[in-house]
């Protein structure tokens, strides 16, 4: 069975290599981008441990933590 499986490879290397090359990029592409965006979950939530309460004008309870958080200052409604 091997014996096939070998003698395949052999003839149409050219295409077996081509797949091999985009299964790993699509491997290190997923790994890639769940580490990204792990990265960002835990930076973000580094960033706001330092504010225990934040009192604001009344408005959008999000754009005020996030303005506080990221410190980008933006008018509420």
């Amino acid at each position: 069975m091997f014996r096939f499986i070998f003698s395949d490879l052999k003839r149409l290397w050219a295409g077996s290599t081509v797949i091999v090359l985009l299964i790993a990029l699509a491997t290190a592409l997923g790994v890639t981008i769940t580490l990204q965006e792990r990265a960002l979950r835990l930076g973000s939530a580094r960033a706001s441990e330092k504010f225990d309460l934040v009192i604001g004008a009344p408005g959008s309870e999000t754009q005020l933590v996030l303005s506080s958080v990221f410190l980008q200052p933006s008018d509420l409604p």
